[in-house]
């Protein structure tokens, strides 16, 4: 409990307004890619394009965001098309995607060319009768696989072995049992929200807990990048954006509306995160506040 007070303490005190964060641009996707129906996932290339996961339409998109031009995946499968791209994740060579409803790991080059593709069952040593719901990766470009049947977390390496598994039920770590999703944000730090406790979490590459911060407010959403940002959606238009240990104050996007499944992601390496509703993707760049 005393635990907890200071880290609400130490929250309200470094809420500072020291940032600002401006609107760089609009894109009404629904007019100009009428192919996109229904986005469930939303991930920033390394190049720079917008990787958009689709449940309607079954697909992963490649965006740019400055030429307008979409590329569609290529939905060759030696096994089942895939169905609900419910996470993405990318390196500079390579783009992976959760295929939720098959539980397979799909592997694309940048240009949307499928590589390779693996039955999460087919890992050496994968329990049975688990169901993934998230993957991410780390700045070691180590898939990690979030399970809500076991409330567990599988990391693999680059051969699709298990190469650490943590949380569980009564983890004396952390047990990922109220999660959907965390993201990586700076080099060996994860921040996920617990939606039952209402609470981000910061948590290290073994799954041991190094801070708990509680909210009053509704988290939408959230991301991060492996230059340490984190930007937490709120109701209502507002984000709080933290870097590395500091956060900075609770604050209105610079959006009239936004309407209704919301989506957020970061660039890698840029202050920058595109914001995506149901009718426009929106660029966000987070600024210096000018002072006097």
């Amino acid at each position: 409990m005393f635990k907890k007070l200071i880290v609400v303490i130490f929250l309200l005190v470094s809420l500072v307004n020291a940032q600002n964060i401006k609107l760089e641009k609009t894109i009404d996707y629904r007019k100009i890619f009428p192919e996109i129906k229904s986005p469930v996932s939303l991930s920033v290339h390394f190049l720079g394009n917008l990787l958009i996961g689709d449940d309607f339409a079954n697909q992963v998109f490649a965006v740019n965001p400055v030429t307008l031009q979409l590329i569609q995946a290529s939905n060759t499968s030696n096994f089942s098309p895939l169905s609900n791209p419910a996470a993405i994740a990318s390196d500079p060579l390579n783009i992976f995607v959760l295929d939720y409803d098959n539980q397979k790991l799909l592997r694309y080059d940048v240009y949307m060319r499928l590589l390779t593709e693996l039955n999460l069952e087919d890992i050496y040593d994968f329990p049975i009768n688990v169901n993934i719901i998230f993957m991410t990766m780390d700045f070691k470009k180590e898939i990690y696989l979030l399970d809500e049947t076991e409330y567990k977390v599988f990391k693999l390496n680059d051969q699709n072995e298990i190469i650490q598994t943590f949380g569980g039920v009564n983890s004396n770590i952390l047990e990922f049992r109220h999660i959907e999703k965390f993201e990586p944000c700076g080099k060996g730090i994860f921040f996920t929200f617990d939606y039952l406790k209402q609470q981000i979490i910061k948590f290290g590459l073994t799954g041991n807990l190094t801070q708990e911060i509680p909210l009053k407010d509704e988290v939408i959403d959230f991301c991060g990048n492996l230059e340490g940002w984190l930007v937490i959606l709120l109701s209502g238009n507002e984000v709080i954006l933290g870097k590395n240990k500091q956060f900075f104050g609770k604050m209105k996007l610079p959006v009239k509306n936004l309407n209704g499944d919301i989506l957020i992601s970061m660039y890698p390496k840029e202050s920058k995160f595109w914001l995506m509703d149901e009718e426009n993707l929106y660029l966000f760049a987070i600024e210096n506040r000018e002072t006097n």
